[in-house]
């Protein structure tokens, strides 16, 4: 715990704005996503409670960077080489956000924009085989 308190007291340090330059920069995108991902996945209830809104306020920020690089950002879709990372880490941190729901603000805003965040992780795109008759 003594780290994640660490990566929470360097967040709340840096500041919201630092982070969202961070992760508007496709140069520094990854390694500000990681920041957050481990701070969203290594804070205690409490914590999320206080500092929830930032994370998906940042989340938010995250998913532009990638959208601005063309990378789509849907399970189904696939994505080049040199583009997967930053689609991986994206979900991730989504997966991470989905994992700890319970634990951020609930209201009725912040569930619509976690929600509308979590959207890409939920797919109806089935795949159907039909037997075609040969006569």
């Amino acid at each position: 715990m003594a780290n994640n308190m660490t990566a929470l007291d360097d967040y709340n340090r840096r500041g919201d704005i630092d982070m969202a330059n961070r992760l508007n920069s496709p140069y520094l995108f990854l390694d500000a996503i990681y920041d957050i991902t481990a701070i969203t996945s290594r804070s205690e209830d409490c914590q999320l409670q206080r500092n929830g809104r930032k994370i998906i306020a940042l989340t938010e920020v995250a998913r532009s960077t990638p959208n601005r690089m063309v990378v789509k950002l849907h399970l189904f879709v696939v994505s080049s080489e040199t583009l997967l990372p930053y689609k991986k880490a994206y979900f991730k941190l989504l997966l991470v956000i989905k994992s700890r729901k319970r634990a951020f603000p609930s209201d009725t805003i912040m569930d619509e924009r976690i929600t509308r965040l979590l959207f890409p992780l939920h797919t109806n795109f089935d795949v159907r085989f039909v037997k075609q008759s040969t006569t």
